[in-house]
């Protein structure tokens, strides 16, 4: 959750270790994988998460061993700084096993210490009439309903969806009523999917979990078919694969026929998930964005953005800004240059000006940007729509003698 006027992280969730079960019939594990980074977002507080990849409920017999992990990373933030007050577990645990998931959550709680508070991640589908719900409840001091990753199946029609439209009306008096503060999970991460369809006339759904948007312009193979909004007001970018098509660093192959679907978070789905958000009242304690990006990714709003959207601020009048690395060359002037875009998912093509403090010898643009010499001193640049890049190379300048470099919007 971030406070507006002061730009501030009031909490900060990290996960730190994982359960985990090779096969459904086996017990699941808890991962000897836990650590904790001092280099972490600076924040009033943190919460540390354990994520269950498993299915299957943890057993009690678990609870002495994450304690014990719990402990430990509990020092380690201490000695960084930071005030971790509690940890969270995230299990999408399937609701006809709520009433095994609460036994484990009121052992966990019995071990914890009763100052640390303890989270829990909640499916929506828990909340439907004449389930264990409140069972689960009882042991937990907080949990975060996650409005993301509802809908799993695609229907052939509708755009795909992250986000779930969020009705304040409806979730609100069923949340409230079980006497437990929660946080509103929102999604601010997007997903590239490859659907293939099949004999059955159902549909196969893949993920490209490391693709950027840029590496999917201009490519002969691709036609983009569409560009929707789904119902939470997501961007979808719809394309149709012409020519069997293999992405380096990907087994899948793509064949005709097949569609990519890319779906982005927008201005639109941030903004009205957290305007609904501050309707629930009563228990809510506020909402929990998920989730904070790599360095490098595409698809995940940058926690300034988050914090423009939910401020007012719309993206497309956030200024691009350039960042220039001078080379080493003896003889000639040479620098790297990278754009970070004010609006990362425009729908349009940008076409920007840069202007160089000396003549230009020549410009190595770098792959899928539009880059030419217009005058002496001027390069137009054109960046494709939806590029995502958090930071985008734009490429290499060789001038004359050591240069200096603006970026126009007109030249």
């Amino acid at each position: 959750m971030f406070r507006t006027a002061e730009r501030v992280v009031d909490l900060l969730y990290v996960q730190v270790g994982t359960f985990w079960s090779p096969y459904d019939y086996m017990p699941v594990r808890l991962v000897d994988n836990t650590s904790w980074s001092a280099q972490l977002p600076k924040a009033e507080a943190y919460i540390a998460v354990w994520r269950n990849t498993s299915s299957l409920t943890p057993g009690i017999d678990l609870v002495p061993a994450l304690l014990a992990k719990y402990q430990e990373v509990k020092q380690q933030a201490a000695k960084a700084g930071q005030r971790l007050v509690g940890l969270q577990i995230d299990h999408d645990c399937p609701t006809y096993s709520l009433t095994e998931y609460a036994r484990f959550l009121q052992g966990l709680r019995a071990a914890l210490p009763p100052e640390d508070l303890l989270s829990i991640t909640a499916l929506l589908d828990w909340f439907r009439p004449d389930t264990r719900i409140a069972d689960v409840l009882r042991w937990v001091n907080e949990y975060v309903p996650q409005f993301y990753d509802v809908d799993s199946t695609w229907i052939g029609v509708a755009p795909t969806l992250i986000a779930k439209a969020i009705d304040s009306s409806t979730w609100a008096p069923l949340f409230n009523s079980y006497g437990r503060p929660y946080r509103i999970g929102i999604a601010t991460f997007g997903r590239i999917v490859r659907i293939k369809p099949q004999l059955s006339h159902q549909w196969e759904a893949a993920h490209f979990r490391y693709l950027s948007p840029l590496e999917l312009a201009g490519r002969q193979e691709l036609t983009r078919v569409a560009e929707l909004r789904n119902e939470a007001g997501e961007t979808v970018v719809r394309y149709e694969v012409k020519r069997e098509l293999k992405i380096a660093g990907y087994s899948l192959s793509l064949s005709p026929g097949d569609l990519i679907e890319m779906v982005l978070p927008s201005q639109e789905s941030v903004h009205s998930a957290y305007t609904a958000a501050k309707a629930f009242g009563g228990l809510c304690a506020g909402v929990v964005f998920f989730r904070w990006p790599g360095a490098y990714e595409a698809l995940v709003l940058l926690p300034d953005e988050i914090q423009d959207i939910i401020s007012g601020k719309k993206l497309a009048s956030r200024s691009t800004r350039l960042e220039v690395e001078q080379g080493q060359c003896a003889v000639v002037g040479c620098a790297n240059l990278y754009m970070r875009l004010g609006d990362r998912f425009s729908s349009q093509p940008v076409t920007l000006w840069l202007h160089s403090s000396s003549e230009l010898e020549y410009v190595l643009p770098a792959e899928r940007l539009s880059t030419k010499i217009q005058r002496p001193r001027i390069v137009e640049i054109r960046i494709p729509p939806y590029t995502g890049v958090p930071r985008l190379y734009v490429g290499r300048v060789v001038t004359r003698e050591r240069a200096q470099f603006t970026l126009e919007s007109k030249p």
